[in-house]
């Protein structure tokens, strides 16, 4: 855990615990041997009254209360001195992350207590994982009452949040389908991950071609959904769109078409990732008066993919301000024809844009 002292290092505005590992005595493999540590974050740490930034992989306290039932107690003495009952709100501007595993009541209860903690106009960029990493055995699903609750909150901070990271693992995202309390205010998130299982696009950040809740967003990444190509069209209306990472493993994906419509959208696109065993096929259409440029913004193609033959090397010739692209190693050593291709396309591209290549790599978000 952490040491007892933090609580009282009144003026700490940064807790950085990323790279602390934990060696696992007599584990029986090398993979179960170093792994990422989990921290219980004490309530005393978690109200200092200059703390803004956590990161780490946290669990929630067991004695986490709200700020209308836990009283000044709790509360370590940096944090009494800073001022009566003001001081029992967060000053958190970023929490990235906590771990809401857990299907029991007392779970959901720590959950919402947590929230409540928050300070509405402070908190801007939050990351939550469903459950620990390398658990073993069975592991709880989320429950309607930690969705709904989670929800909630969404609904009422996505208007002044801005970055926003959700990993689920394996379990369904489908209860983001929601959109915001009050459509008439912008939303601010600018940045979303999502890993998880999804039957559609989230409502909250495409309802439909026309209608785009999120403006602001211009990151966004996308793991394990299992949704097809198909279902990805409608992220291309997104205007303001500068990054795409797409990470699938599934047929849904890997055997669809993924159709760019330079006439629809994705006009700020900057970089496109896309992670897979296989690429899906990719159809380029171009509009309008020079049928020669797509995604006109697009600087970085990163194809990591195994299989690369659903995309023609000689289609880069439509993406003008084309900087750099990343392939898989092993997707050019298993045809030589094929790395030739993309070397001439290289060569014939106005830019000469570098080709760049990695090992093979596991998939991660």
């Amino acid at each position: 855990g952490l040491p007892a002292e933090i609580a009282e290092m009144r003026f700490l505005e940064t807790l950085d615990v990323r790279d602390i590992v934990i060696v696992v005595r007599g584990s029986k493999s090398k993979a179960e041997e170093d792994h990422v540590a989990t921290i219980t974050l004490p309530c005393n740490v978690l109200c200092l009254p200059y703390l803004k930034y956590l990161f780490g992989a946290f669990e929630l306290p067991r004695d986490i209360a709200g700020p209308a039932r836990g009283g000044l107690a709790l509360w370590p003495k940096a944090a009494r001195a800073s001022g009566g009952a003001a001081a029992q709100a967060c000053k958190l501007h970023t929490l990235a992350g906590i771990f809401i595993g857990g299907g029991d009541r007392e779970g959901h209860q720590r959950l919402q207590n947590l929230f409540g903690l928050m300070h509405q106009d402070r908190l801007k960029k939050i990351k939550i994982w469903w459950n620990k990493k390398g658990v073993k055995g069975s592991k709880p699903k989320p429950t309607t009452a930690h969705t709904d609750l989670l929800v909630k909150f969404l609904e009422n901070r996505c208007f002044t949040l801005e970055s926003l990271s959700l990993d689920f693992g394996d379990e369904s995202l489908d209860f983001l389908d929601f959109a915001p309390v009050n459509a008439n205010l912008p939303c601010k998130i600018e940045s979303i991950k999502l890993r998880g299982k999804l039957s559609k696009l989230p409502a909250f950040i495409t309802a439909n071609e026309h209608t785009m809740l999120v403006p602001a967003l211009s990151k966004l990444s996308l793991s394990y959904t299992g949704l097809r190509c198909e279902a990805l069209l409608l992220l291309q209306c997104l205007p303001n769109l500068k990054y795409l990472k797409l990470i699938e493993d599934n047929s849904n994906f890997t055997d669809g078409t993924l159709t760019l419509n330079d006439a629809r959208g994705f006009r700020s696109l900057r970089g496109l990732h896309v992670q897979a065993p296989k690429l899906p096929k990719v159809i380029i259409v171009v509009s309008g008066k020079d049928k020669t440029v797509a995604m006109k913004h697009l600087t970085t193609l990163q194809l990591l993919c195994k299989d690369i033959s659903g995309f023609q090397a000689a289609h880069i010739d439509y993406f003008h301000r084309l900087e750099q692209v990343v392939l898989l190693k092993s997707s050019l050593d298993i045809n030589e024809k094929t790395a030739m291709e993309w070397e001439e396309a290289r060569k014939k591209h106005m830019n000469r844009p570098r080709i760049d290549t990695i090992e093979c790599r596991g998939q991660d978000q």
